[in-house]
């Protein structure tokens, strides 16, 4: 079973959760930039939550299935054209041999996922398929490129094994998982920060972070460049005295005096010093937010943080718990 890329769009990659564990040697973590669309996408097609999905990032892949394969889009909104028919984000499709999606509407957001049921058959490295690129090369994991031919895993479950019956008659499955039902985690322009240093007054970053910011043509997978509306402030890098261990959503000012949200590839450990932390509840839009895009930082106490990601993951496993029950219901 395979499915080709006649274009991976502006950048392609395989990822799953990321490679944990391994920061103390230097490795990156890696892992899907939007953790929440990915593991959605694992989800509606009967997945483990460990398998890898297609990243795409900026413009997405134009992609010819080769065989009959249940898959779903999930991330960015969108409405998507095969040669067939519309797919529409968070719709389970059966798709047929040779239907290919050639084009894509109305995209708003920055991270696409394509999740196929049995998952990518691609190369496991230190417990993970996730891409890590440095300086264009993929040093871990697999960059995809145009004319590739991707292979899943022939082996469907169960429950795959009847979400295939059901849509050989329907064709698409709505799970009532849509843009409108996660809003609540996109829409905000507003982004929670939890401000931790012994470098900076308390009352100077308070009055740095009160302007708004937008996101800069720097924008990767390593993380994004901010400027502020406001030019009149800045806060003057210092460079700590001892490498520290960095992880996604650090708030770092560089060298150039320029803040810097840190995501899934940033380096391991740095000196460039941290000004706080973006809770994990928030990187999932922060990560969808395109180039222009305005951000608003609003500090937080700690306890705050707390109650916010408590009520978070339950709302994360009210919606699982949705799409278990509609598997339930399919006999």
């Amino acid at each position: 079973m395979t499915l080709t890329i006649n274009h991976p769009g502006f950048l392609s990659t395989i990822q799953d959760r990321g490679r944990k564990g391994y920061r103390h040697k230097h490795i990156v973590q890696s892992g899907a930039s939007d953790m929440l669309a990915h593991n959605i996408a694992n989800a509606l097609v009967g997945n483990s939550e460990d398998a890898a999905t297609i990243e795409m990032s900026g413009s997405p892949a134009k992609i010819t299935f080769n065989d009959y394969h249940i898959a779903v889009l999930t991330g960015a909104k969108f409405v998507a054209h095969t040669n067939k028919r519309s797919i529409m984000p968070y719709k389970v499709y059966l798709f047929e041999p040779g239907e290919t999606i050639e084009s894509y509407s109305a995209f708003k957001g920055n991270h696409l996922y394509l999740a196929v049921a049995g998952g990518f058959k691609s190369p496991s490295e230190l417990g993970s398929k996730s891409t890590y690129i440095s300086n264009s090369q993929a040093l871990y994991g697999y960059k995809i490129l145009e004319g590739d031919e991707l292979e899943l895993e022939r082996e469907w479950n169960d429950r795959q094994q009847l979400l295939y019956q059901v849509l050989q008659s329907k064709g698409e499955l709505s799970w009532g998982i849509d843009h409108y039902t996660i809003a609540q985690n996109y829409l905000s322009d507003i982004c929670h920060i939890l401000v931790s240093t012994s470098q900076y007054d308390i009352e100077k970053i308070n009055e740095f972070l009160h302007y708004k910011f937008q996101m800069t043509h720097q924008n990767d997978r390593q993380g994004i460049v901010l400027q502020r509306n406001d030019n009149s402030m800045l806060l003057e890098f210092k460079e700590q005295p001892l490498p520290m261990q960095l992880r996604k959503g650090m708030l770092q000012i560089n060298r150039n005096n320029e803040p810097v949200i840190l995501l899934n590839d940033h380096y391991p450990i740095g000196r460039h010093p941290i000004i706080g932390v973006i809770p994990s509840y928030h990187l999932s839009k922060i990560s969808q937010k395109r180039v222009g895009s305005t951000v608003e930082f609003k500090i937080i106490a700690e306890e705050k943080m707390h109650e916010n990601l408590y009520r978070h993951a339950k709302w994360i496993k009210s919606l699982f718990l949705a799409i278990e029950n509609k598997f339930r219901t399919l006999n």
